[in-house]
């Protein structure tokens, strides 16, 4: 993975301290890009367990125009990182709805990004719609 320019969450606080809201149409097309990414791990039965700002990187897009820093739309292309807590859910053949993927096993997680399933430790949820309340939250 090449390095990666800066984190969301600084360009959040800029956006922040200059008073710069993100626009509606550019927070769908980068989170757009953001789902995607997602939906690709979902594919392979993987839960990231710690989405949060700071873990979506951004790289330079290499076509990029605009000098500005918050321009997070066209600039920059984000990357997804700290897989520490992910988990694969099942093994070999076993079905994506096996019961391995309800067990409660998310031992550490940003307590501000996590679900409250996760923060009261119920021992029974989905990993898949704890990964979307996190991006929800993200979201905001």
């Amino acid at each position: 993975m090449e390095k990666a320019d800066k984190p969301l969450q600084r360009v959040i606080n800029l956006r922040k301290k200059n008073k710069k809201p993100f626009a509606p149409l550019e927070l769908l097309e980068f989170w757009k890009k953001v789902i995607n990414v997602f939906a690709f791990c979902t594919r392979f039965k993987i839960t990231h367990n710690d989405i949060k700002p700071s873990n979506i990187l951004l790289t330079k897009n290499k076509a990029a125009k605009s000098k500005k820093e918050t321009d997070i739309n066209v600039d920059y292309i984000p990357k997804i990182s700290d897989f520490g807590t992910s988990i694969q859910i099942g093994e070999g053949q076993q079905a994506m709805n096996s019961e391995a993927m309800y067990v409660n096993t998310i031992g550490a997680m940003t307590p501000s990004y996590a679900s409250p399933n996760v923060i009261q430790r119920v021992p029974k949820i989905n990993h898949y719609l704890e990964d979307v309340f996190s991006l929800g939250i993200t979201f905001l």
